[in-house]
């Protein structure tokens, strides 16, 4: 954590408004980001920061010191989120699609079809091998990844160990590697499909 963090954390527990006004503008993309990820519905991921932070502020005094607010915001967004799950699932016994998904005219289709160029088909052929990754797998990926998470850290948030961490980090990259042999990858991730 840096030296603002800390200053920022300790205001936050003795009551300062603008410190929690830090801490969301700073996070909040993130933790959006990640919600979504885990598969929640938009709704829902912004119900559960609001709350996170209110909670925050509301329980400001038991707070205790925490080395990175990242980490420590992100795992209590995923307790809320789950939380909130299970209370959906238990009010709603069934799911139904009120409306079919909307198609694009031929028109459109063929003019969004045009405008596709080479840089989009290999980032979609990355985002669909992405997403043939198990749930844990592309979890752990994007919290090494896009967070910069340590194993330990990930360890705590899933609730798995170091160990699983990395067999699971190792697995989706390999099989990214194998399955992306024929794509050009994106820059910044060439170190980890090289052989």
């Amino acid at each position: 954590m840096s030296i603002e963090e800390r200053r920022h954390w300790r205001k936050l527990k003795e009551g300062n408004s603008a410190a929690i006004r830090y801490f969301y503008d700073a996070h909040v993309v993130g933790l959006h980001d990640y919600g979504l990820r885990l598969g929640m519905e938009a709704v829902d991921v912004e119900d559960a920061i609001h709350d996170l932070f209110l909670d925050l502020y509301k329980y400001r005094h038991n707070l205790s010191d925490v080395e990175e607010p990242t980490y420590y915001l992100m795992f209590a967004l995923k307790r809320k989120l789950i939380a909130a799950a299970d209370k959906k699932a238990r009010q709603l016994r069934f799911q139904v699609d009120s409306f079919p998904p909307a198609f694009p005219s031929r028109e459109e289709f063929f003019s969004l079809f045009e405008e596709v160029e080479e840089n989009e088909r290999v980032r979609k052929k990355i985002f669909q091998e992405i997403s043939k990754l198990p749930d844990r797998q592309m979890e752990v990926l994007y919290l090494r990844f896009k967070n910069d998470f340590t194993y330990d850290q990930i360890a705590a948030l899933m609730g798995l160990n170091v160990a699983t961490c990395r067999t699971l980090l190792y697995r989706a990259v390999k099989q990214l590697r194998d399955n992306l042999q024929d794509v050009v990858v994106a820059k910044g991730f060439d170190f980890y499909f090289e052989k």
